[in-house]
């Protein structure tokens, strides 16, 4: 049971939402919005702090939900999509079991799930015809554990830290657990201190999928990610080849990239940014704006004197995909295509060159959360 309790007249903001966990009703109360997609209205997620108010909470009694400040994604994932925290518990399960448990400092924990279909009479379902060409969605309501922002970091050797276990996290779950992120940007990267320390976390698995659903091509049929951060394959519309572990990698460097080329200090955007036509247009225009790009200099890559350090990281990573789509360009024939091998682009964009840029930054080794096991897994 899931219902809307009251609305305040800030639209969200003071909101509450009555449902039933373990068997007890919570009720929660939306605190502020964090975040709100750009997305259409009714597709992208909604994000805000929350607390509960429960019965429990409120005479000081146990509750699960109780005594720190949550997190609510309301979101409107494909009908037949796996949840979200379905995939989570997958990872973190697999964790659990195979004595992997540094991973669970990266990935999101979550608290409660609850997928809600649209009735029949609701507007939704009136709108979609008859033969159901569109895709069906529902609506879910998670409570997660609160992260903090890559905005909250304070050193560039923070951020470096906080990739660098972004691709460790990243690797793992595609290779281990066999479940790949698709939707790679800044606001899906947060972080979890513990004892000072700081570590990455992957957050939002909306539009994540199973490996094997990828290679039965089961997947939406909207392309996926945001597109100052996808990979240029993805932005093409007439893209039929499926989305690769690379194009994550890919969505990685971007993300680092206009951190570095945009943001003065964490947080404060600076008032020349690079990048920024990224930012507007439709797919099609980044896509071409993007193959620009990389028919430039990598030594000409501008960042920031506070990001300066990243500055090997990204020329480095740069040559990687500059040579990879080359050495695509240059078997010009269909015959040629049939050798390409498009996981690593015949090699040019592997981990293991990736993470040669990655392991270390100004001079100084990072810490490696995990040794990847060269005899076994999905290669790439």
């Amino acid at each position: 049971m899931f219902v809307h309790v009251k609305q305040e007249p800030d639209i969200m903001e003071g909101a509450r939402y009555k449902f039933t966990s373990h068997n007890k009703e919570r009720l929660i109360k939306i605190l502020h919005i964090i975040f709100r997609s750009d997305s259409i209205p009714g597709r992208g997620s909604i994000v805000a702090e929350a607390e509960c108010i429960c019965e429990e909470c409120s005479a000081g009694q146990h509750c699960p939900l109780g005594g720190r400040t949550l997190v609510i994604k309301l979101s409107f994932p494909r009908r037949g999509r796996v949840p979200e925290n379905t995939l989570i518990d997958e990872a973190r399960t697999y964790a659990i079991l195979h004595d992997e448990q540094w991973a669970l400092n990266h990935l999101p924990r979550v608290l409660e799930s609850i997928i809600i279909p649209f009735p029949e009479e609701s507007a939704q379902e009136q709108l979609r015809t008859r033969e159901r060409t569109t895709e069906e969605r529902v609506l879910r309501f998670t409570i997660l554990e609160r992260l903090e922002p890559l905005a909250s970091l304070k050193k560039p050797e923070e951020f470096a830290q906080v990739f660098y276990d972004i691709l460790q996290i990243h690797r793992w779950l595609y290779l281990k657990v066999g479940i790949l992120h698709r939707d790679l940007s800044p606001a899906n990267i947060m972080i979890r201190r513990i004892d000072g320390k700081v570590y990455g976390v992957l957050n939002d698995f909306d539009l994540s999928s199973r490996v094997d659903d990828l290679n039965k091509g089961v997947t939406s049929k909207s392309r996926t990610g945001t597109a100052p951060f996808m990979a240029i394959d993805l932005l093409r519309e007439k893209w039929q080849l499926g989305h690769f572990y690379r194009h994550d990698v890919e969505s990685l460097f971007y993300i680092i990239l206009c951190i570095a080329g945009r943001y003065k200090l964490p947080g404060i955007l600076a008032s020349q940014r690079e990048y920024s036509k990224w930012f507007r247009g439709n797919e099609d225009d980044v896509h071409d704006r993007k193959s620009s790009f990389l028919r430039k200099k990598a030594d000409d890559i501008a960042v920031k004197p506070f990001f300066q350090g990243f500055k090997p990281w990204l020329v480095g990573i740069f040559r990687c995909f500059k040579s990879g789509y080359n050495a695509r360009d240059a078997k010009d024939s269909p015959g040629q295509l049939d050798d390409f091998d498009e996981d690593t682009m015949d090699d040019h964009v592997t981990y293991e060159k990736i993470w040669e840029w990655m392991h270390s930054f100004e001079g100084k080794a990072l810490e490696t959360r995990w040794e990847e096991d060269r005899s076994e897994g999905i290669d790439s």
